[in-house]
């Protein structure tokens, strides 16, 4: 588990730039780092629920 959250920081900052230019998002930095860090942030929380199995109760 914790390797699997340690690769996606990693690859997810270094590769911030590749995604950047992908997304044709070179204009407004300040509003591209805050979209891409809450998608990051959002990720990652579904990620270690997926590992962990956890359910949410509906």
């Amino acid at each position: 588990m914790h390797s699997t959250v340690s690769g996606t920081l990693f690859y997810a900052f270094n590769a911030k730039e590749m995604y950047k230019e992908f997304l044709n998002e070179t204009t407004d930095e300040e509003a591209f780092d805050e979209k891409y860090y809450t998608e990051l942030n959002k990720h990652i929380k579904y990620l270690l629920k997926d590992l962990l199995g956890y359910e949410e109760n509906k």
